[in-house]
């Protein structure tokens, strides 16, 4: 069976055998994507490429993923995303993760994240800019 499996995939014997005692419930494609790990309430981030990934879980490669936290946020730039994620297991550059179903509201597109940021600052100006006012009448 591994052989005619290997042959489908394409994959050297390590990596098949790898598939066949996977226990994933929903596949993942291999992907060559970069991605933003962000942590610390998004004060610090860290680059990662995303080696595959499905609509549950993804791959990363990050250097120094042993000490990064257990939760944190995704960002890909190229599918316009971020998401909160909880590591499964983690080896030196290496990480699996799991997309953490919280809310619908959890996972955001950057491009919301962008016009959210900025209307809290426009926000903010506005209410510099009542204050100005009160206080010259």
């Amino acid at each position: 069976m591994l052989s005619s499996l290997q042959m489908l995939v394409g994959q050297d014997m390590q990596k098949t055998q790898e598939m066949a005692t996977d226990r994933r419930s929903v596949s993942r494609r291999r992907t060559l994507l970069g991605g933003t790990v962000r942590y610390n309430a998004r004060k610090s981030s860290l680059s990662c490429r995303i080696r595959n990934m499905s609509a549950t879980g993804a791959l990363l490669e990050i250097t120094g993923a042993s000490w990064l936290p257990d939760q944190f946020e995704l960002d890909i730039p190229h599918h316009d995303l971020r998401a909160p994620v909880r590591a499964v297991w983690r080896d030196n550059d290496r990480m699996g993760v799991l997309f953490v179903p919280q809310s619908k509201l959890a996972v955001q597109t950057l491009s919301e994240v962008g016009k959210l940021t900025k209307l809290q600052a426009e926000r903010e100006m506005l209410k510099a800019r009542v204050r100005d006012l009160s206080n010259e009448y």
